[in-house]
């Protein structure tokens, strides 16, 4: 019975532990130095569309990485893009019509999409002039680029492919949704961008993401599934939902239902 006991009281001290270790955690996570970092392939968009992003950006008073600028002189450029990526809060990925014939903007978009699901990293995509499609499949003029891509190890290749897969399973934005309007669609990002990235709604994520990850330490350590909070977020529930509405999110609690509903743009939680 006493070594039960001192079995229950390790377990309650790691749950507990972690539990105490979470909002450092979330510090380190969020604390980043870049707001929006751009993959673009520079001959589609550099000096056009690009321009005109960066500056409203910056006008909107955020923190971008864009390459081309932001490396400092006599940087490894192979070890700082990783960094910057993983620094940022945002990734905005502008898949343009020769995209794919970079293997530098594909294996950035690999990296892109592993530091959303380790980090929690937003990943939003815009396509200008090109296809949902033609990105998933690699074909059209997006895949005529694509063929002119060098080869490289199969494994690689396939990364780079699943990767141009993946992408379009996330909400972002489509220069056919506004009719070719370039300002009415920078607009809408910048819009879109001060939603996601205002303290109140970074709140909301790191407390979904704080039950998420409870629940699963509990499982781990008690071997049954632990409810962090449950009754806390259920009595918010009208209040989460009314913030639901602004932010074009679900966010409701209901009791067969403890798990944040997925709504368009919604970033990825850590596990």
């Amino acid at each position: 019975m006493e070594e039960v006991n001192e079995i229950h009281l390790l377990q309650y001290f790691i749950y507990y532990s972690l539990w105490l270790l979470l909002p450092f955690y979330f510090i380190s996570v969020h604390g980043r130095n870049y707001d929006v970092f751009i993959s673009y392939r520079g001959k589609d968009v550099r000096h056009n569309f690009l321009t005109h992003l960066r500056h409203a950006l910056k006008k909107g008073g955020f923190r971008v990485f864009v390459d081309e600028n932001d490396l400092q002189r006599g940087c490894n450029i192979i070890a700082e893009l990783p960094n910057a990526i993983q620094q940022s809060r945002v990734a905005l990925v502008l898949l343009s019509e020769n995209y794919a014939e970079s293997g530098w903007c594909l294996d950035e978009l690999v990296n892109i999409l592993d530091c959303r699901e380790r980090l929690g990293q937003i990943v939003l995509p815009i396509f200008f002039h090109v296809r949902p499609s033609n990105v998933r499949h690699q074909n059209g003029r997006f895949g005529d680029a694509f063929a002119r891509l060098h080869e490289a190890p199969v494994e690689e290749m396939e990364k780079r492919k699943n990767a141009l897969y993946h992408i379009t399973d996330l909400a972002g934005f489509n220069l056919r949704d506004v009719n070719g309007d370039e300002a009415q669609l920078i607009e809408k990002i910048i819009k879109d961008l001060q939603k996601k990235l205002s303290v109140k709604t970074l709140l909301i994520n790191y407390l979904q993401t704080l039950g998420r990850i409870m629940r699963r330490v509990g499982n781990m350590v008690f071997g049954y599934s632990v409810r962090f909070g449950y009754h806390t977020a259920y009595a918010l529930q009208q209040w989460r939902k009314n913030q639901g509405e602004e932010l074009g999110t679900d966010l409701t609690v209901s009791p067969n239902n403890s798990e944040r509903k997925r709504g368009e743009g919604e970033e990825a939680l850590l596990w």
